[in-house]
């Protein structure tokens, strides 16, 4: 019984056959379609995740007061104040000089 099952299993999906050769174009058009698929969403929400990061740390900075932008800029050298640390939550702040430090 069994031998008779894989017999029959073989012959309809030998490789010259008509069958065989559909299920696998048919597999190979389904593999490609889902790949592109798969790329262009990711380039979407790439994209969707970017600008909405940016819109994220917009708001924040907006958010703060400008007193406390005021406060951080005028420090200079001096020590460190501990009002002035700001809590942005998974955003990093850096302050970039015109001279690039």
């Amino acid at each position: 019984m069994k031998l008779s099952l894989w017999n029959a299993a073989k012959r309809r999906l030998e490789p010259n056959s008509l069958r065989f050769q559909s299920l696998f174009r048919s597999l190979l058009v389904l593999a490609a379609l889902l790949v592109l698929i798969g790329a262009f969403q990711y380039v979407l929400m790439k994209e969707f995740f970017y600008t909405n990061k940016v819109e994220n740390i917009i708001s924040q900075i907006r958010s703060t007061p400008p007193q406390m932008w005021m406060r951080y800029a005028n420090r200079g050298g001096g020590p460190r104040d501990p009002s002035l640390y700001f809590r942005f939550p998974d955003s990093a702040l850096a302050f970039i000089s015109t001279e690039g430090r």
